[in-house]
């Protein structure tokens, strides 16, 4: 695979066209080894890979990269060139596949970096084309997405909050608010349901959406959650009895 796009990203600066990443992750692959076991999962690569790569014409390649993760190459000069190459991934992708006894709809989110206004190098594009594809990820009502500029600019921002995030413990940044919770009956409060805060230096109180899937990712969600378990049981240690 990268042998193929550095060759088609030389002959696209000499011949002055178009060269398209695409980067490629299957969407319900993971359900299939977990309820089907691995063989099955295995199966379902083989079909998935044998189909994306019996669609390719000259100037298109599809490579697995690993795991169930693929990418493609496309070269063309027209953007509908383009557009039915990804078509037709589309089509192979979310076509059911049969495994045993089994039909699967695995279906797949698809990241696109074009050369050369997306990226002249091969790293760029493939960095570039898996922000796309993470972006249509997340987005549940697209299954191609095109790479924009902001795309880095919000990596970058994700990445250094990230940072931030690593010093939040040591910094006392992190705080708990306790919301109170009462009978319905009695109107006596039963309960606390416990928050946590981070009270960023600059940014100030950034909202747990914001920050909660950053620390589950990094696997910094354990220690927050340990230091929240510690500190909150702390606190209510304190408190009158029959709270």
């Amino acid at each position: 695979f990268s042998d193929y796009l550095g060759h088609e990203l030389h002959r696209a600066e000499l011949d002055g066209f178009n060269v398209a990443v695409i980067g490629i992750n299957l969407d319900r692959f993971k359900q299939i080894n977990d309820l089907r076991g691995h063989a099955a999962g295995d199966q379902a690569l083989k079909i998935i890979g044998y189909r994306l790569g019996h669609l390719c014409r000259d100037g298109e390649l599809v490579a697995r990269i690993g795991g169930d993760e693929f990418s493609a190459i496309k070269r063309f000069t027209r953007q509908n060139e383009l557009m039915e190459f990804l078509s037709r991934i589309e089509t192979e992708l979310f076509d059911p596949i049969k495994i045993k006894d089994f039909d699967a709809k695995i279906g797949a989110s698809i990241g696109v970096a074009v050369y050369p206004q997306d990226g002249e190098e091969t790293q760029q594009l493939i960095n570039n084309a898996d922000l796309a594809m993470y972006r249509a990820k997340k987005d549940v009502t697209r299954t191609v997405c095109f790479y924009e500029r902001e795309m880095d600019e919000a990596a970058r921002a994700r990445s250094a909050l990230g940072n931030d995030l690593r010093k939040a413990i040591e910094q006392n940044e992190l705080e708990l608010h306790y919301q109170v919770q009462h009978h319905v009956s009695s109107g006596k409060i039963s309960r606390y349901e416990v928050l946590l805060r981070w009270r960023h230096p600059v940014r100030g109180l950034v909202p747990p959406m914001e920050f909660v899937p950053i620390a589950e990712e990094t696997g910094l969600i354990v220690e927050i959650g340990e230091w929240v378990l510690r500190t909150a049981c702390k606190e209510a240690a304190s408190w009158p009895s029959d709270l």
